[in-house]
């Protein structure tokens, strides 16, 4: 009879395959933690490239662009800020308004002149 008294004995109570489950387990868990990235700040110049390139004001805007794109390309290879891509649309923007710019100047009086000498040509009139 003791034989079989051992074996009803459960599990848990003479320390062979013990399984407390209310017991704390030895090492807590612990809770993942957040990342935090801090990243590089984005370069002042370019974004006034943007701004400007976007703005044109009168071509001095345009003009303003490029100066400020280039400035700022060359602070975030040295500084390794964020912004190249900002300062790259700002250049595209200040060229394509300068060009755009320089076409409308220099056809201005080009259209003027033409119009003056356009009557006297379709006339036959030199």
């Amino acid at each position: 009879m003791t034989e079989n008294a051992e074996q009803q004995v459960p599990s848990g109570e003479n320390g062979d395959n013990s399984q407390q489950p209310d017991s704390p387990s030895p090492m807590p868990t612990q809770q993942p933690q957040p990342i935090y990235v801090v990243l590089p700040p984005t370069n002042r110049f370019a974004v006034a490239s943007l701004v400007l390139g976007i703005m044109w004001l009168c071509m001095i805007g345009s003009i303003l662009a490029v100066i400020f794109g280039h400035v700022a390309r060359n602070q975030v290879k040295r500084s390794g800020e964020r912004g190249d891509g900002i300062a790259f649309a700002g250049l595209l923007l200040g060229y394509i308004g300068g060009g755009i710019g320089l076409v409308v100047w220099f056809s201005h009086p080009l259209r003027d002149a033409w119009e003056h000498l356009a009557p006297s040509f379709w006339l036959g009139r030199w």
